[in-house]
């Protein structure tokens, strides 16, 4: 794979976990907590992998660090 296309995977990661998240949300607003919990363990998941599928590859993931506090915000 191109070094100019493995640098966006950690970001996929990133934005699929606040993606995740802000579902979970409406999923709480509609009255599915289980649902929404689902997706709080899997968006989890999401998180502790980004930064580590980052330095594997030796990727410098700028989006990451300044969507993580974003992201914290909206998972937890």
């Amino acid at each position: 794979m191109a070094k100019k296309h493995r640098r966006f995977i950690p970001n996929i990661f990133t934005l699929t976990n606040m993606f995740l998240g802000f579902l979970a949300i409406g999923l709480i607003l509609q009255k599915e907590p289980l649902k929404a919990g689902n997706l709080i363990i899997i968006a989890g998941l999401l998180d502790a992998f980004d930064g580590k599928i980052a330095r594997l590859l030796g990727i410098e993931y700028n989006l990451v660090l300044n969507l993580i506090p974003w992201q914290t915000l909206y998972l937890f």
